[in-house]
């Protein structure tokens, strides 16, 4: 088993190489000016902005420490460095005032799996039986995983793209056994064993959900 999930994992990294994102620049994200300033949000993308403009950025010194930054608007060009862990950013503009934006939000980065088992709706696909069916399964933030018609479980992610779901119906042959589940780059398909351990069984996101819904609905029996 353990073999075959390696492979299925190595198949799935061979067929989205292409998806994989590089890495987030460290100043993306929203900054508080301390000059009076409206919040300014800084995009993966480059774009800058806020309530009254948009703008751009450019990192000037990718692999020095402090890292330099410049953002462009109509009027004005800041250069500022990034300190103190990724929590400020201090320099001036070109006319030499003095700036200081400070990280408005030092939460912990949503893990991008989580997010997108909790957020979206998802197909439950497989041939168990002789004939594809077509299912959707919901993965709810306190770990709870609900089929609607055939069973509910506890899922836990145990890697950057893997996740095991056990079966939680009690009195049933599948009770207590596990699934296997590895997903794409892009957090949109995954394959993996059924909790019979030999059916192969795959999914797709599908519409949006809100990730902090309750799961204390009726189990099923």
């Amino acid at each position: 088993m353990k073999n075959i999930l390696i492979a299925l994992a190595l198949a799935m990294v061979a067929l989205d190489v292409r998806a994989e994102r590089p890495p987030v620049d460290p100043v993306v994200g929203r900054w508080h000016p301390t000059n009076g300033h409206p919040p300014i949000l800084l995009e993966a993308d480059g774009a800058a902005s806020d309530q009254n403009q948009k703008g751009k950025w450019d990192c000037l010194t990718p692999n020095e420490t402090p890292r330099k930054y410049r953002v462009t608007w109509d009027r004005f060009v800041d250069t500022l460095s990034l300190l103190n862990d990724g929590k400020e950013l201090v320099g001036e503009n070109q006319d030499g005032l003095k700036l200081r934006w400070i990280r408005l939000s030092d939460e912990p980065k949503a893990d991008p799996l989580r997010l997108a088992l909790t957020s979206s709706n998802w197909s439950w696909e497989n041939t168990d039986g002789g004939t594809k069916s077509y299912e959707e399964i919901q993965f709810y933030q306190d770990g709870v995983a609900r089929n609607p018609r055939f069973f509910t479980a506890r899922w836990e992610i145990t890697g950057p793209r893997t996740v095991v779901l056990e079966n939680t119906n009690f009195g049933t042959r599948n009770n207590g056994k596990k699934a296997y589940l590895v997903f794409d780059a892009a957090f949109v398909h995954f394959v993996g064993f059924d909790f019979n351990g030999r059916t192969i069984v795959e999914g797709f996101r599908r519409e949006a959900l809100d990730p902090n819904r309750s799961s204390s609905e009726p189990r099923l029996k």
